[in-house]
Formats: structure tokens, sequence, C-alpha cells
């Protein structure tokens, strides 16, 4: 997929640069906003040192430079407002913005999995320490049992190296 609206390296459209300083901070200030943005608030973004006389004129005259541009549909007029017209993934920005919010949730799955993990070895601890302690008994009686098998093979049977017992 191609990226059509660049803001992050430099403002274009397809590649192609687009004219001045304005047309970049009215699409970035779009492009911030997904619901769209005011007009006062546009032209407080776009010029924020000294409004022009007519701010509201200013503003359509830029948005229409804007969208000759680019593309007629990438903006769109609101009630009272402007909003970008094109999808998400393309532009730049909104498309890192969107993976960023992917990559959160992967990290936030990974530390989920990772306390999962390590409740399991703490139960998987918990529960054979437990079944070392129940069996202890059997295993007492049982290393009795061989101690007793071994002496009593050592003294008729082979040489004591040669006699190996399984537990």
């Amino acid at each position: 997929m191609t990226t059509r609206l660049r803001l992050l390296d430099g403002v274009s459209w397809n590649e192609v640069a687009l004219p001045g300083d304005r047309v970049g901070a009215l699409l970035a200030a779009l492009v911030a906003e997904h619901s769209g943005v005011s007009d006062g608030r546009l032209v407080e973004e776009i010029w924020p040192d000294s409004v022009p006389v007519h701010p509201a004129k200013a503003l359509q005259v830029l948005v229409s430079r804007a969208r000759s541009a680019t593309s007629p549909g990438t903006i769109r007029r609101l009630d009272g407002g402007y909003r970008l017209g094109i999808p998400d993934d393309d532009v730049d920005a909104r498309a890192q913005e969107s993976a960023l919010a992917g990559a959160r949730a992967a990290l936030a799955d990974v530390r989920r999995a990772g306390v999962r993990c390590r409740t399991s070895a703490r139960v998987m601890r918990l529960t054979a320490r437990s079944r070392r302690r129940r069996m202890a008994p059997e295993k007492a009686e049982m290393g009795l049992a061989a101690a007793s098998a071994r002496s009593n093979c050592s003294s008729r049977c082979a040489p004591r190296s040669q006699i190996v017992f399984h537990i």
C-alpha cells in the first residue's frame, strides 16, 4: 500500500512536495484530529503570530490551494470546520500511529502472557514441593528397603560396584 500524504519527513502528496508551510500546517492540524478541526482553531494553528484581516476567507483560500495540490476529497467541510477526507492508511502519520497502537497492544499481550507464565511456574513449583512432602515417607521406606537389599545381595551376589538400584 502506498502512502499518499506524507507529513513525517516533509509535506508531500504522492511523493510530490506540497507548496508552502501553511498548507503543511493545515494538513498537520487535520491529521492530528480525526473528527475535524474548527475554523477558529485552524486559523490559530496556521497563523499563530499574525491572524489575517479576513481569517475565514484566508482559510478558504488555503483549503482551496491544498485541495488543488492534492485531490478534491482530501479535505472535507464540516459545520464550522474541516476534516481530512482520506483513509488513515493513506497518511504516514496516522499509519504510524496505528502501528504504534498495535505494537502497544502486542506488548500488553506479551506482558499478560509473562504474568501467566510466572503464575503457572509458581503453581508448578508449589505443586512439586507439595508432592515431595507427601512422598517423603514413601521414599524413606524405599531407601531403607534398598539399603537392606544391597547388604543382602552384596554378601551373596556380585560386588557392590556392579549392583544398580532404580528407585
